[in-house]
């Protein structure tokens, strides 16, 4: 079986362990406050994209491609590291609108913490 597949079926195993919650979104409550509720949208496969805490993947559009970190959501943010094509990264939160069009999450990859578009998690 292929990486993407081994992929989509833990995502999609986290959609059934959560299914009592709406099919669009996995919803959790923020620790950081505890009145704030936040949606995560699909990734390009359409699957649903882990809760924060979850691990998933960072995604190129080359096999060898590196993915830029940024210290904000959004390019216009400084790159303070890169994420190899097919690394293991830790979800640490998401926005709650599209920026630009695209969503950004806010991960962490060898003890880095910055963002990236929503697009290249998968």
């Amino acid at each position: 079986m292929s990486k993407s597949k081994v992929v989509q079926a833990l995502m999609v195993a986290a959609v059934v362990a959560t299914s009592a919650l709406p099919a669009s979104a996995t919803s959790f409550k923020s620790t950081q406050d505890n009145s704030t509720n936040l949606s995560f949208p699909r990734n390009r496969e359409g699957v649903l994209v882990s809760q924060r805490g979850g691990y998933t993947y960072a995604c190129t559009r080359d096999r060898d491609g590196r993915l830029n970190m940024r210290s904000g959501p959004g390019t216009r943010f400084r790159q303070v590291s890169q994420v190899p094509n097919g690394a293991v990264v830790s979800i640490v939160d998401v926005t709650e609108v599209p920026i630009a069009g695209f969503y950004w999450y806010k991960i962490s990859f060898n003890n880095r913490v910055g963002w990236v578009r929503g697009d290249f998690i998968c």
